[in-house]
């Protein structure tokens, strides 16, 4: 509404007197959220906001018509939430709000695994601190946990894939295995661990794999009941077997699980030297034009709900490389690039990955539609697309860990170029499409897709278009991110593109340039 001026402190209190009382009427708001509630004062050219009330507007109809509470809902709350014995249990971090926090409501739902008739399982945690949920073993869960204040209920704080396990016996079955010539008797003495009261040891089971070979001895695996109960095995000399043995009790649980290598010896043995060179490797970035992988359902107000989209035929997929298509080019309109039959890995004479692979593909996202609806409408078009499907190959000796950063240029108008708009006005919702498995010593590449990047305004330094996005290494600000000690191996990585442009830019078409780095 209108400024009230020259109001003035009174001498006594302190407190602005002569002010007309707040008019919802006079002063309208625009709908359901939550609000902050106090003065905005003047004095001389310099002007001071006091925020000092907040409130929580509800069932919005009119400017007059409308429900109000004193504060505003909780956020999430920090939380943790892991599977035991029967139960979940986590901890739960004090959350400061106004008004203050009432109580905790911890949920799990079942997602897989053993079935749990109850499910939806929910409990009231009355203040911070740790929690313990009753819970069904081998079944797994998707846990909610939300915070309440008088005002309502918050978002919640969600822990996915927490699964409750019978604990396992400690320690492992004691195995008599020894190496020598065909046949060995094998042998498991016992289980020395010691189980719950009324839980009693069952049998052994015990697994036999040739060395190098993809499926378990024939017969495999083998129950042995009593102890010791010997296992008479035969094998030519020179070979031998990995074994695992677990003891089974009568409640379902497991023994830690013993393992180990029996061999068969020979009289005669020839020794062979082997030699062989591991090449120095190298943080390579490849992109393959016209290939895109799949985009989930994205939503929000400004571009509404956009669908998910399934990736082209060539796409990469977890467990292959296509070959044959998508080559990149070099630079604009320029030759497919000769290195692409070694995709995704080019290499030179000495079979070193070569970091620099320089490409250049084409994204066309039509044309721009006009918002007409939501907080922007008539201010921009907006447009949405795919970037071209991204490979990282890390095989650097140094498992530092490697970051995908994207930066995009200012668009220019291909008729004037004094007609531009600022490349703060891309955004991005990253998805990691697939990384490499474990090895067969256990090693996990760890890659994760950074945070959705909305469109900012083009003094931002958080958008796309700053700088500092070529080198920065915060997850929430780039397209993928791997840490140390779990970086080496190969990921594919997809992003679906969303951009306004002004209704302040002239009609025509704009070009600008999307640059990806690793650091």
């Amino acid at each position: 509404g209108s400024p009230q001026v020259n109001r003035n402190t009174a001498v006594a209190t302190g407190q602005i007197v002569g002010t007309s009382t707040l008019n919802f009427n006079t002063n309208t708001l625009p709908g359901n959220g939550a609000y902050n509630v106090g003065f905005l004062c003047t004095l001389a050219g310099n002007t001071t906001r006091h925020w000092v009330t907040p409130i929580t507007v509800s069932g919005f109809v009119a400017p007059a018509t409308f429900n109000w509470s004193f504060g505003a809902v909780p956020g999430a709350p920090v939380a943790t939430a892991v599977g035991g014995d029967g139960v979940i249990t986590g901890s739960i971090t004090a959350l400061t709000a106004i008004p203050a926090v009432t109580g905790y409501t911890v949920t799990a739902t079942r997602t897989g695994g053993t079935a749990d008739p109850s499910s939806p399982r929910t409990i009231a945690v009355p203040a911070a601190g740790p929690y313990s949920l009753t819970a069904i073993n081998g079944a797994t869960y998707s846990v909610a946990i939300t915070a309440t204040n008088s005002v309502g209920t918050g978002a919640p704080t969600t822990v996915a894939n927490v699964t409750a396990n019978f604990a396992v016996v400690s320690p492992a079955p004691v195995v008599n295995a020894p190496n020598g010539p065909s046949p060995i008797n094998f042998t498991v003495t016992t289980s020395t661990g010691v189980p719950p009261v009324g839980v009693t040891l069952v049998n052994h089971i015990a697994t036999f794999t040739p060395v190098g070979a993809a499926a378990p001895l024939a017969g495999s695996p083998f129950t042995i009941a009593g102890a010791p109960t010997p296992i008479v095995l035969t094998g030519a000399a020179g070979s031998s077997y990995t074994y695992t043995v677990v003891g089974t009790y009568s409640d379902g649980r497991t023994s830690v699980v013993a393992s180990g290598t029996v061999a068969f010896t020979s009289a005669q043995l020839i020794i062979q030297d082997i030699q062989v060179v591991r090449p120095a490797g190298a943080l390579v970035l490849t992109q393959r034009c016209g290939v895109f992988g799949s985009a989930a359902v994205y939503t929000d107000s400004t571009f509404g709900t956009l669908p998910a989209l399934t990736a082209t035929a060539d796409a990469d997929t977890p467990g292959g490389v296509p070959v044959g298509t998508g080559a990149p080019t070099q630079g604009v309109g320029g030759i497919a690039d000769p290195l692409f039959p070694q995709y995704p890995y080019p290499v030179d004479a000495n079979g070193v990955g070569i970091a620099t692979y320089p490409t250049n593909c084409a994204i066309d996202l039509g044309t721009g539609a006009l918002i007409t609806s939501g907080p922007r409408a008539g201010q921009y078009f907006k447009a949405t697309g795919r970037i071209a499907q991204i490979t990282v190959v890390n095989t650097r000796d140094a498992d530092s860990g490697w970051t995908l950063n994207g930066r995009m240029s200012t668009f220019t108008s291909t008729t004037d170029g004094t007609d531009t708009f600022s490349g703060n006005l891309l955004g991005w919702d990253p998805e990691v499409t697939w990384d490499s498995g474990a090895n067969l010593d256990g090693y996990d590449m760890t890659v994760a897709p950074g945070g959705v990047r909305q469109p900012q305004a083009t003094a931002s330094t958080t958008g796309l278009g700053d700088a500092g996005n070529s080198t920065n290494t915060a997850l929430a600000s780039s397209l993928a991110q791997s840490p140390v000690n779990l970086s080496l191996g190969q990921a594919v990585m997809d992003a679906r593109l969303r951009l306004l442009i002004p209704v302040t830019a002239d009609a025509g078409i704009y070009r600008g340039t999307l640059t990806f780095t690793t650091v």
